[in-house]
């Protein structure tokens, strides 16, 4: 009994070390944005893209499930396009520490022209 109550409590103690560390989550707007984004960062971030090819941006309006995966990611790269607005003002009420940064709009074009 003594023997597993020691091997429990050095168990405890050890698991802070043993997590896993996750790659941080990121979103962008559109597929040429996680392309330009994984060029640069590698495999140091987990990206996602909100608008999937098939779909277009000025119709598009994220799912729930999207939205919280947002609101617990570090970052949002921003295409500058319509439904960003009113989804920065939704995710910045519930995560106020997410980067939300803008992406110029001619490297999208530039990226978007080499990938096809």
């Amino acid at each position: 009994m003594k023997f597993m109550l020691v091997s429990l409590c050095f168990i405890i103690l050890l698991l802070p070390a043993i997590q896993v560390q996750a790659n941080p989550l990121v979103f962008v707007s559109l597929p040429p944005q996680k392309f330009l984004l994984q060029e640069l960062a590698g495999d140091k971030l987990t990206i996602q893209v909100l608008v999937k090819n098939g779909q277009t941006p000025e119709s598009f309006a994220p799912t729930l499930v999207q939205i919280q995966k947002l609101a617990h990611s570090k970052a949002f790269f921003s295409a500058g396009l319509s439904f960003e607005s009113v989804l920065k003002k939704r995710i910045k009420s519930i995560n106020q520490q997410i980067l939300w940064i803008q992406t110029n709009p001619l490297l999208l074009q530039q990226a978007r022209a080499d990938t096809v």
